[in-house]
């Protein structure tokens, strides 16, 4: 499986102040050396709670988290690697395959985030989202925690992040979100169902592009 990006779920955080552009660049380098999902860095290091991360990944999906609410002894889980968002939910129990695949299809044809699909055709609730989006980067959080969460419209930025298959022929995005977070479980849903050659996440700002994450098939190896 391909590697995470996780620089901007870091970017995010420096954003609302939780972390600064050094602590970044010390913990992007740490959560690679040690291969720890990076809020479970994040909270091993006592950098932010649980909670604070877990806020600021929900509101990628449409949902509200109070980092207010009463915090718990929550810790990070351990030994987790990451999964993506419809992953989790089925392997917990919460969705049927048939029903993520069901979303997915709606996503790639119409657009939207996958948890504010998933909250619109009720297959979760809101704590249920939450506590799976906690997981996804290796976080635990009390039920009076998760009791906090509401759906919420997402308020995006002046930045959209595409899906993209890099063939080279300028073929149009294959999913167009404002969340990277959402941008990088289509990705990865991708890659579990299709197995492709190569896909890549490009954020658009404006006129300027760049790549946020890309993937290569591995060579097979010689026998």
């Amino acid at each position: 499986m391909a590697e995470y990006a996780w620089r901007p779920l870091g970017e995010l955080l420096v954003e609302r102040g939780l972390i600064d552009d050094y602590q970044l660049e010390s913990l992007l380098l740490e959560q690679r050396l040690s291969g720890k999902l990076f809020g479970e860095l994040l909270v091993s290091k006592r950098v932010v709670s649980p909670m604070e991360v877990a806020a600021v990944v929900a509101e990628q999906h449409g949902l509200h988290l109070a980092p207010e609410a009463r915090p718990s002894p929550a810790s990070p889980q351990v030994d987790q690697k990451w999964r993506p968002l419809g992953r989790i939910l089925v392997d917990a129990d919460l969705l049927s395959e048939s029903g993520l695949q069901r979303v997915l299809l709606s996503q790639r044809r119409n657009g939207g985030l996958l948890g504010q699909l998933l909250l619109e055709r009720g297959y979760v609730t809101p704590e249920q989202l939450a506590g799976a989006l906690a997981e996804q980067h290796g976080l635990a959080l009390a039920p009076e925690e998760l009791a906090s969460a509401k759906q919420q419209p997402f308020q995006p930025e002046d930045v959209a992040y595409e899906v993209r298959a890099p063939s080279g022929t300028g073929e149009s995005a294959l999913h167009v979100t404002p969340s990277f977070l959402d941008a990088s479980d289509f990705a990865f849903e991708l890659l579990y169902d299709q197995d492709p050659e190569a896909l890549e996440i490009v954020e658009v700002k404006g006129d300027q592009r760049r790549i946020a994450w890309s993937y290569e098939r591995p060579a097979a190896a010689a026998t």
